[in-house]
């Protein structure tokens, strides 16, 4: 929001949440101000729900991609893989069967791109994982201890379907966050910009209750996080045990590595944590 009065400026800054406007800090000068209030919304919900972010296949599987609109104008949705179109549906239910026989082993992108009657697009995408030449891994469980009140997370496993609504079901969370969106308990799903779990990312959660929460999925190798914004990032563990944070972390790609029990700094020798640890997550700055 942007006030103005007799031609200076403040700012405040506002947060929405189910249509209620909140504010939280504004001027200290008062006076009679003219007030503008831009918002800028998607022109329509529209979301892949099958299948779901990290799902796992085998080279030939058949992959079946479902999406869904409340909007009641939809021209058309095309359906892509890897920037390939796989085919494009009409009508509601926009559904389209992708054929892995050809795919690689690493993982693969799923899009849809959605067009209304009056231009407007809209679009949502998954990334699945592919196995090729191998039997699916069994699954394996990771458990996360949830202390009531703020928790830094991750998971180093991917579930088959990780979606804060599976994975929490039984713990009554408030809020999620990541590095670049949010889940709210309560909160319309179209305002919900986070709502799928990734392995290996870091994750900011506020709980009702003291709980553990109980993963079951594969290993999921992921790389070292890099990042081309030298803020605050959140950073969660991939590896499967204690790790070293030197191990992949120095002065060339890192400032500083904290969580809510110490630091660490590369080169120093007072940190106060040394080691990644599974289920935790940490803030990452570059």
């Amino acid at each position: 929001m942007k006030a103005e009065k007799d031609g200076s400026r403040g700012y405040s800054v506002m947060e929405v949440t189910q249509f209620n406007i909140q504010y939280w800090k504004g001027n200290v000068d008062t006076g009679n101000y003219v007030i503008q209030i831009n918002f800028t919304t998607a022109p329509f919900y529209f979301k892949i729900t099958t299948p779901g972010d990290g799902n796992l296949f085998k080279q030939g599987d058949e992959v079946n991609i479902a999406a869904e609109s409340t909007s009641s104008s939809i021209a058309k949705v095309e359906f892509y893989c890897n920037a390939n179109l796989i085919s494009t549906d009409y009508s509601a239910p926009y559904e389209a069967v992708w054929s892995s026989d050809t795919a690689t082993n690493g993982y693969a992108m799923i899009k849809a791109l959605a067009f209304d009657n009056q231009g407007n697009t809209a679009f949502s995408q998954r990334e699945i994982n592919i196995i090729v030449n191998e039997d699916k891994p069994s699954p394996l469980i990771q458990k996360v201890a949830i202390q009531k009140g703020w928790n830094l997370i991750s998971i180093n496993l991917q579930p088959t379907d990780s979606s804060v609504e599976s994975l929490f079901w039984n713990i009554d969370i408030e809020v999620i966050k990541s590095s670049d969106g949010y889940w709210r308990k309560g909160q319309y799903t179209i305002f919900n910009s986070l709502q799928y779990l990734s392995a290996g990312e870091g994750y900011v959660l506020k709980s009702n209750i003291t709980d553990t929460l109980i993963v079951s999925g594969v290993i999921r190798q992921t790389g070292n996080v890099t990042s081309s914004n030298n803020g605050w990032r959140l950073l969660g563990v991939s590896y499967q045990n204690k790790t070293s944070i030197a191990r992949d972390y120095n002065q060339t790609n890192t400032s500083i590595i904290k969580n809510f029990d110490g630091f660490w700094i590369p080169g120093e020798t007072t940190n106060s944590i040394k080691y990644f640890e599974p289920g935790k997550a940490y803030f990452w700055k570059p």
